[in-house]
Parts: structure tokens; sequence; C-alpha cells
């Protein structure tokens, strides 16, 4: 499944799948992959149903991460799959629902609105990141609280629909 010159990289003697995650349109998993001394890596693996889309991601998620936002680092990309670090945390959606759930829709804690002030940095961020790289103006078009995981800080993912 994965290309000679990756493994050969990352002298990768095994991998297997540890988790698959929802998506609408492609495959999305968690691999263990180990090399021949023992070392292993968690990484995400994406295969597109669309080839193409995988370079237009592999590039964003490139010039977003060289300046600094917090998006899961580009570990190989191939024709049709992308190789991602992986966060460890809880999609945005899940962690909002639990967070209604604690409070029974009664109160926003401090916490709640510590999230939302740094999901709406990390727009900010790459609206401008994306901007100042191409010259104008990019639509992010898939925006999901999926697509976010938060963790120590907030992680946007899923970059193929930008226009």
């Amino acid at each position: 499944m994965f290309a000679r010159d990756f493994c050969k990289k990352w002298d990768i003697a095994s991998y297997h799948c540890r988790e698959r995650f929802a998506s609408k349109k492609n495959e999305v998993a968690l691999y263990t992959f180990i090399n021949s001394q023992g070392q292993a890596w968690d990484w995400v693996v994406k295969k597109y149903c669309q080839p193409q889309s995988s370079n237009k991601e592999a590039e964003i998620l490139t010039v977003l991460y060289t300046a600094g936002l917090t998006v899961p680092k580009l570990i190989a990309a191939a024709d049709n799959y992308l190789v991602l670090e992986y966060i460890k945390g809880q999609n945005l959606l899940t962690w909002c629902e639990e967070q209604e759930k604690k409070t029974q829709g009664q109160t926003i804690t401090q916490e709640v609105v510590t999230v939302l002030e740094q999901l709406a940095a990390w727009f900010v961020n790459c609206y401008r990141i994306l901007d100042d790289f191409y010259g104008y103006s990019i639509a992010l078009n898939d925006v999901n609280l999926r697509n976010f995981i938060a963790a120590e800080r907030i992680y946007g993912l899923d970059f193929e629909d930008c226009r």
C-alpha cells in the first residue's frame, strides 16, 4: 500500500491499522509504523478517492505548518494518500457536545469561551497565512467542527476542498 521510497526513508519493517476514522469522501485511519530497529510511530494515513486532492492538501498543509499554524505535520505524500502526524485529542464537535452535557446547556464555562476564542484566532491566522502566501483569498469550503481537534491547542484538519 505504501510507496517504496516512503518505506525506505523511514526503514519501515511493518505497519498495522489501529483505528479507522469517519470520513465522508476518503479513507482515514491511524496506523502504527515500526522500523527495523523497533522504533514505532503513530501516523494518520488519508487515502483519497480523488487522488488530485492529495497534492492540493499537501501543499496547503505545508504552507500552514511552516507558518506556525496548528495543523498536522506532513510526514509523506504520494499520488493518492498523505501520511500525517497524529494529533491526540478529541474532535471539536464531540468536545462541544460533552461540554453542553456537563452544563446541561445552562452556563458557558470559561473553558468553552477559551476554546472558542482559540478557534476564532485559528481561523484569522489561517486565512491571513493563505492570503499572504497565495496573494488572494482562499476559502476552506468544508468548515465542520469534526475537522478540528481539541488538544492543548486547536488543530485544523482537512484542506482538500480549499478554493
